[in-house]
């Protein structure tokens, strides 16, 4: 659960808060104080208020410096709106393994949240209106030890100019184990990162079976480096795959970083111990 407010193109808006969590089949709900007009709130230290990093901030505190809902008025809140991802009608063979998990993340007006199947949804926070909608095609005749998707990251070229495609970019890592990255204003690939707007993150991994080598939770951005774990399935056999964390280099054109090494791999790491990347 996280209660935020947000700056929505110069209007402002009620401080609103948003059940991250199951509603009537793999929807989403945010409620605002009843009676109460919309006005735009700041954070107590004058900063826009936003929601950027899956869990708040790099800590994971999932905190918030707002103070317009509090514990006196929590108890009249009212529906502001609600969205239905349609998740709950997909027909695959790991359905009943759907979970909605994701923590959606607030940014530049916009929401962004993930549903089990990896679908990356942008909203408009105020309305719940829809913006894009993404799908990676992930297999769904695969039978996946894990069903769920905890959220995406973003990434701005703060050396971009505002309106160049993919100066921010909306990155999801899915349960077939693949990093994508996506106009964060029109929902397209980014051409420019990995191969056509992806990279396969099974490469170089020992994989035993490769559906229960996955990714559940959204990357880590670190300046510009994309942090990724992994997601493995246990207690199925002696040898299995082994954990990978890797850093891969995100940063666009106007960075001077050369083409053949936008969206490659930089380094990984094996149970500890690095190995340099190509």
């Amino acid at each position: 659960m996280a209660t935020r407010g947000v700056n929505k193109a110069g209007r402002g808006v009620l401080e609103w808060m948003l059940i991250a969590g199951l509603v009537s089949a793999f929807g989403l709900a945010a409620i605002q104080l009843g009676g109460c007009r919309s006005a735009y709130q700041t954070s107590p230290d004058g900063q826009t208020a936003e929601w950027s990093v899956y869990g708040s901030d790099f800590g994971g505190t999932r905190y918030s410096k707002l103070t317009q809902i509090n514990r006196g008025n929590v108890s009249h809140l009212k529906v502001a709106w609600t969205y239905r991802t349609g998740e709950a009608g997909t027909q695959s063979a790991s359905s009943s393994k759907a979970a909605f998990e994701a923590t959606p993340i607030v940014v530049d007006g916009t929401l962004y949240l993930t549903t089990p199947f990896n679908r990356v949804i942008a909203l408009d926070p105020e309305t719940g209106k829809e913006q894009w909608k993404y799908d990676p095609k992930v297999d769904l005749s695969t039978k996946y030890g894990e069903v769920t998707s905890r959220g995406v990251a973003t990434w701005r070229d703060s050396a971009a100019p505002s309106g160049l495609s993919c100066a921010r970019r909306i990155l999801v890592a899915t349960i077939d184990a693949r990093l994508i990255a996506l106009d964060a204003t029109s929902g397209v690939p980014c051409k420019d990162f990995g191969q056509d707007g992806q990279i396969d993150l099974t490469r170089d991994v020992r994989l035993v079976e490769r559906r229960f080598y996955q990714q559940t939770s959204p990357p880590a951005v670190i300046g510009d480096l994309i942090i990724v774990g992994s997601s493995i399935s246990d207690n199925r056999a002696v040898e299995v795959e082994r954990g990978v964390v890797g850093a891969g280099i995100q940063s666009l054109r106007s960075r001077g970083i050369p083409q053949e090494r936008l969206g490659k791999e930089r380094v990984s790491c094996t149970l500890g111990r690095p190995t340099p990347g190509p």
